[in-house]
């Protein structure tokens, strides 16, 4: 059946998924990452191709691009890709990964703005300097303005309560945690969180009875 939907001269068109096939039967691992990297960087290849493979590098975790190949793309990027292009900068060392985010918490995109933020929040406040510490805090204003607009959702709530904790503002996190539960109690996704604020404010024994975990 497969055979019927080639060319007349038999012929199979050559797409850009071959180049995981040869990788992968190559031993996969390494080489597939390195196969994600060209076509993340193929400009023949649609931008979101070219995202997916970004994203798809970065779910690899094996190889850590090169800096200044993602700087080099930071600037000619759509804005998918560059959505798509902070989670690439996830795998490198945190000074690296604080100099490309710099980039993006400037980006026209709101979108591509707080994917940087929330990037650079995970980080240690001793990695960055006063001047990123103030974009970030700019940046992290406009996602948590964007999470407002759907404060009557739990998603939203659990995704302030997750930052709060990146940010060591316990009382905030417990506060949204709480609200997301209140909103919807059988929300799934609000319960890790929750642990996990109680095990980091060492009060796990008095989570445990909700949340089924033990102390």
């Amino acid at each position: 059946k497969i055979a019927s939907w080639q060319s007349a001269q038999g012929m199979r068109r050559p797409h850009w998924t071959d180049r995981l096939v040869s990788s992968a039967s190559s031993g996969g691992g390494r080489a597939v990452a390195e196969s994600w990297i060209e076509i993340a960087m193929d400009p023949s290849l649609t931008s979101i191709v070219r995202a997916n493979a970004w994203e798809r590098l970065a779910d690899e975790g094996s190889v850590q691009p090169p800096v200044a190949l993602l700087r080099e793309r930071l600037h000619d990027a759509s804005d998918l890709e560059r959505m798509a292009l902070v989670e690439a900068i996830r795998l490198l060392p945190p000074t690296a990964r604080v100099s490309l985010l710099r980039v993006l918490l400037e980006d026209e995109r709101l979108a591509v703005r707080i994917a940087a933020g929330v990037a650079m929040a995970e980080l240690p406040a001793s990695n960055l300097r006063p001047v990123d510490r103030s974009m970030l805090a700019r940046v992290l204003r406009e996602y948590r303005a964007a999470q407002d607009v759907n404060a009557e959702r739990p998603e939203a709530h659990v995704n302030l309560g997750l930052l709060s904790v990146q940010g060591g503002d316990w009382a905030a996190a417990r506060f949204a945690s709480q609200r997301s539960l209140e909103l919807a109690p059988y929300f799934v996704p609000a319960y890790p969180p929750l642990a996990r604020l109680a095990r980091l404010l060492c009060h796990a024994h008095a989570a445990a009875p909700r949340l089924g975990i033990a102390p």
